[in-house]
């Protein structure tokens, strides 16, 4: 069965493994009923995620106990859990639970380990697998507040390249809470269709002409005054080709692009 890891593969998780050997044969034949054998898990390595992946429960406080507790290993902690349990030791006023990066248990069988081993290397493997989609975000993405102080223009012009004070003399201008955009207008000579948008907006956004998406470029950045009355860098988006004249009206749509 394949990894079903995403292609990001950012995590890496090293585990070293010590056990005890198995009972030589002359030894098996007598009655091993103080035999154990020991596991021991430790992360060796570990990259994009803290090594204290392994859980322990604080049980009880015992002077029978020598450190005074019992700690007892309880599973491999899940992505949220590394981000909240503490390392080493419960928080005094928290949860019982915290993480080490290191287990030793011990089995009656040597079958047992083995089992046991096969279990917490799946676990871990599936814990790196988890982490690694965390790791995976979207694109940046800003939204502003209140989120009508970024001002938009938009339009349609016969100018190649627009400067700053043909934008606002030429373009649509407002301060709608949204980045997407439906704008029509008479359009009988052939025109580039022009959008302005703040520029943490970022640059995943299409345009459309009447329903279908075409081709756009990023002339470059100008300053503007926002809605806020605060200067305002913005990209300035254009058609790479003039929208061709037509007796009807046209419909100029703009929306942030949304990634599969």
């Amino acid at each position: 069965m394949g990894d079903r890891r995403s292609t990001i593969m950012k995590t890496t998780i090293v585990l070293k493994k010590e056990i005890t050997k198995n009972l030589p044969n002359a030894y098996n034949q007598k009655p091993v009923a103080f035999v154990g054998y020991k596991l021991v898990i430790e992360v060796a390595e570990s990259y994009n995620i803290d090594s204290e992946i392994f859980v322990f429960q604080r049980d009880v406080t015992s002077k029978y106990i020598e450190r005074g507790v019992l700690d007892t290993f309880y599973s491999i902690a899940s992505v949220a859990e590394i981000g909240f349990l503490p390392v080493g030791a419960p928080d005094v006023n928290g949860t019982n639970f915290f993480r080490e990066s290191k287990i030793e248990l011990v089995f009656e069988t040597i079958n047992e380990a083995e089992d046991a081993w096969k279990k917490i290397s799946f676990e871990v493997n599936e814990l790196s697998i988890a982490n690694d989609y965390t790791l995976d975000l979207t694109p940046e993405e800003y939204i502003s507040y209140p989120n009508a102080s970024m001002r938009k223009l938009y339009g349609m012009s016969v100018n190649t390249l627009l400067t700053s004070d043909a934008l606002l003399d030429t373009l649509v201008s407002d301060c709608i809470p949204s980045t997407d955009i439906v704008y029509t207008e008479g359009h009988y000579v052939d025109k580039y269709a022009y959008c302005v948008i703040y520029h943490r907006y970022g640059t995943l956004f299409d345009m459309f002409i009447n329903d279908v998406k075409i081709d756009t470029t990023i002339q470059g950045q100008i300053t503007i005054t926002g809605c806020n009355e605060q200067p305002q860098l913005c990209n300035i988006f254009r058609s790479t080709s003039p929208v061709v004249a037509t007796l009807q009206t046209v419909q100029l749509s703009f929306y942030r692009h949304i990634e599969e």
